[in-house]
């Protein structure tokens, strides 16, 4: 595989270019070395040039693609990568249609566990599946967030999953392209602590039908319920269980 160079941040109306000349030396070598390449192919090797100077890349002083006159930024970097996937998927047969992933993270917040991951950059991206397992068990399916189909930014994604099981629970992402074919991501987990919490309703009542619902309870917990009356007189007791979820709600019939 080789590789043409980029060109220099030079921008001459601007009063701004440190190596003058030096793009058109850079142009001269990327000729030259496709010139060659194609010679070398004709004769039976094998060779894929990737000319990083036709990448998209923006000569500009604002910062976006070029973090000074001879490096990139991020976002340039981003740029670049779909050039070289296709350049290695020529040589090794590599899928075309995939997700350059950044980051994948899990934390608890007031609502359940939030997941956030962005992409560097995504080509032919449908969706992505994210699943969900507990300590024990497989992976299953909860939700499914649309890809951004073709894009060369970075781009960020956020899914809550509001009804998680006890305990640490642990996702990954299916990351789909528009034929079907996938790969998932690395696994992320997070612990899901909620306080117990209890509510009783309607309350007050007229001593007809009364709702307990309980959260935040262990998967399985065996509940001991004991309801009273304004001036502390017990005029129920029962048992329950939680729930997978760490929930049980009750009636309970006067």
């Amino acid at each position: 595989m080789l590789a043409g160079i980029i060109l220099t941040l030079c921008d001459k109306d601007g009063g701004f270019c440190p190596y003058p000349g030096m793009n058109e030396v850079i142009g001269h070598y990327n000729r030259e070395l496709a010139e060659m390449a194609q010679r070398r192919i004709s004769q039976g090797d094998s060779i894929v040039v990737v000319d990083m100077a036709e990448a998209g890349l923006a000569y500009t002083l604002d910062g976006q693609d070029m973090s000074d006159p001879l490096h990139l930024t991020r976002q340039g970097y981003a740029k670049m990568a779909p050039m070289w996937l296709q350049a290695l998927n020529e040589l090794l047969g590599l899928p075309t249609h995939m997700v350059e992933l950044i980051s994948f993270q899990a934390f608890e917040d007031q609502v359940g566990i939030a997941l956030n991951w962005s992409t560097a950059w995504e080509k032919e991206s449908s969706h992505f599946e994210v699943e969900r397992k507990q300590e024990e068990g497989a992976f299953s399916k909860i939700a499914i967030m649309s890809g951004a189909g073709n894009s060369s930014q970075p781009l960020g994604y956020t899914y809550t999953d509001r009804k998680p099981p006890l305990g640490r629970v642990y996702y990954r992402l299916k990351q789909v392209d528009v034929s079907g074919h996938y790969t998932y991501s690395k696994v992320t987990s997070a612990v899901h602590n909620p306080a117990a919490q209890e509510v009783l309703y309607p309350n007050p009542n007229r001593g007809r039908a009364v709702f307990l619902h309980a959260t935040g309870y262990p998967p399985g917990e065996q509940l001991h319920i004991a309801v009273a009356d304004l001036v502390g007189k017990n005029v129920l007791t029962c048992r329950g269980q939680a729930d997978i979820t760490g929930r049980s709600c009750l009636a309970f019939m006067f």
